[in-house]
């Protein structure tokens, strides 16, 4: 998963979790530590994105994601939410596993 769908499902992950936050309260530095201290970030984004981007740059990422999202309902997240996922992989299409042959029973 790139870097821009990451942060994409999380601001929509904190807004689901976070229901009084608003676009505007992101901007302050101690309400966007509010979800690092409450449940934090591993719980959000993926431990290589975590490890391999600076913190300056994920916050930053998370403030201008977070605006867009902020104005959704949450009808409008869950759909974006399935957009997004719908770019990452098939989860629209069922896949059955089967095999074809015979099968002996052991007496």
């Amino acid at each position: 998963m790139d870097f821009d769908t990451a942060i994409q499902l999380t601001c929509i992950e904190i807004k689901r979790v976070f229901k009084r936050m608003n676009g505007c309260a992101m901007d302050k530095k101690s309400n966007l530590e509010q979800p690092e201290k409450e449940v934090g970030l591993h719980e959000f984004l993926p431990a290589y994105i975590i490890n391999t981007t600076k913190q300056k740059t994920l916050r930053k990422a998370l403030q201008g994601n977070f605006k867009k999202f902020s104005a959704f309902f949450d009808y409008e997240s869950h759909f974006k939410c399935l957009e997004i996922l719908g770019k990452v992989g098939k989860f629209d299409i069922e896949n059955f596993r089967c095999a074809l042959g015979v099968s002996v029973k052991c007496y």
